[in-house]
């Protein structure tokens, strides 16, 4: 899944211009396989967190910010 997600960014997040193309392309795309995925899995606190943890990343590597204030709004 994170592959699938830097190979978004890394081929969209050059060429396009707007940051909401990117989050809608992840959202569309690796979320929409990931939640797929997860009907049948049950979650425990460590798997939560490995999930927000993705998502985190892709947005630190879209807007290239390491500030968490910034991530999450």
């Amino acid at each position: 899944m994170k592959r699938l997600a830097n190979s978004v960014v890394g081929k969209v997040g050059l060429v396009a211009s707007e940051e909401e193309v990117i989050i809608q392309l992840i959202l569309s795309k690796c979320m929409l396989m990931l939640m797929y995925g997860l009907v049948t899995c049950v979650l425990n606190k460590s798997d939560i967190k490995l999930l927000d943890f993705f998502i985190n990343s892709c947005f630190v590597k879209l807007f290239k910010a390491n500030n968490m204030e910034i991530i999450n709004t």
